[in-house]
């Protein structure tokens, strides 16, 4: 009975807090230039501020969920990030934004590595690889209707509406906190005060930095996040409208099937995922991305232009989708499992700066390789450099314990 009504109040506060999140993260560039009249480049810059906040903030936020029940911890960066959003509803300038972004960088480094650290913490130990699971299919179910219904408030040139989808935003990001802290409000404290753990938690913020196993994951972890995530929310859509002649819609369409395909298929992909070794399970995530950006490739072939051009590129969304299901639930019970009890926080934290890195970072390598002229100077680099890091990924199977590298040790 534990289990269903942890389950039933992870996946309320976490609708709710992706509905609210996909009001506004779509439009966010679009609300500083086109609301606020900043010029492109300086609202590219402004959002990156969050970015590089995260980032900065990720050790000592890490440091502070140790301290704290993690579920203050996903309450508190809720309420910081529903500030952030009213402040930068009302900012009229660039500096003012910035200052906003600022808030919701701390925010997001203390939101993510403590959401990570609940469930974990939740989750019956052979339910955990699958709340991360649906919890990850929930998230992109409320993000995209979300973004739909932000789609029918928003209008380009009022600020007026911009202004009222951040405003429902924060109301909504409250409303989940409350969610999480009526739900969790008996959630017992992972590490006593005056255990010998406890006293081992006071110990520096970067602790995880002397963790040998852990540095090793990370060099496979960063690699893959960065010619991941990082290329797909920066390089993609400039490569396929400049060299695969991709309409607007096309590229609608291609994050359409991307979003789709994760809701309807991560349950089903979880049952493999919760038989398969865990480095393994990386390595193949690896390679079902490598094949995505050669599957964009090809769709720039001249010679396909038209339907079967359109046709490869929202495979190719809906392929990395589907290696998405593998790499969510499998990163996820890594960096928990790799971690001591009581630097759980910590540990998430560091996993969360490696996203942060290679999203600030990915975006604008991306942008110089596009710009370089040639349909092969993004997507032959980005594939093989996947590819190469899911060889590091089979490799870390030697070194990882077997608690972390076998789902059935871990759940047992």
């Amino acid at each position: 009975m534990t289990g269903r009504r942890n389950s039933v109040f992870l996946t309320t506060g976490s609708a709710i807090m992706a509905l609210g999140e996909g009001l506004t993260l779509p439009y966010l560039m679009v609300y500083l230039h086109f609301g606020r009249g900043l010029p492109l480049w300086l609202a590219g810059l402004v959002v990156s501020v969050a970015g590089a906040t995260s980032l900065v903030s990720s050790a000592p936020a890490g440091a502070v969920i140790d301290r704290i029940l993690p579920v203050h911890g996903h309450a508190i960066g809720l309420v910081a990030n529903a500030a952030s959003v009213v402040a930068l509803a009302f900012s009229p300038s660039a500096p003012l934004a910035a200052a906003s972004l600022v808030l919701g960088g701390i925010s997001g480094a203390i939101l993510w590595p403590a959401r990570s650290v609940l469930i974990y913490s939740v989750a019956e130990p052979e339910r955990r690889t699958k709340s991360f699971a649906a919890q990850f299919a929930v998230i992109n179910a409320g993000m995209g209707l979300g973004g739909l219904v932000g789609g029918q408030i928003v209008l380009l040139h009022r600020v007026g509406t911009y202004q009222e989808a951040f405003l429902i935003q924060a109301a909504m990001l409250c409303i989940a906190a409350v969610v999480f802290e009526v739900g969790f409000r008996r959630l017992p404290r992972l590490v006593e005060e005056g255990s010998e753990d406890a006293k081992s938690n006071r110990g520096g913020m970067f602790q995880p930095l002397r963790d040998g196993v852990f540095m090793r994951y990370m060099a496979v972890y960063l690699p893959i996040t960065f010619f991941g995530y990082g290329q797909l929310d920066g390089g993609w859509a400039a490569y396929v409208t400049q060299y695969a002649g991709a309409t607007a819609r096309v590229v609608g369409f291609a994050f359409a099937a991307n979003t789709g395909v994760i809701v309807l298929s991560q349950m089903l992909v979880v049952r493999y995922v919760e038989r398969v070794r865990r480095s393994r399970a990386l390595a193949l995530v690896s390679v079902g991305w490598s094949l995505c950006w050669l599957i964009t490739l090809l769709a720039a072939t001249p010679a396909l232009r038209g339907i079967v051009a359109d046709v490869l590129m929202v495979s190719s969304l809906g392929l990395f989708g589907l290696a998405e299901t593998v790499f969510q639930p499998v990163a996820s019970m890594l960096s928990n499992e790799l971690a001591p009890p009581e630097q759980r926080g910590r540990y998430n934290a560091f996993t969360s700066a490696a996203w942060g890195a290679s999203g600030m970072v990915g975006p604008p390598i991306a942008g110089v390789l596009v710009g370089l002229g040639s349909a092969l100077a993004w997507a032959v680099p980005v594939a093989v450099a996947c590819a190469a890091s899911g060889l590091g990924a089979l490799r870390l199977g030697s070194i990882l314990p077997e608690r972390a590298e076998f789902p059935e040790a871990a759940e047992s």
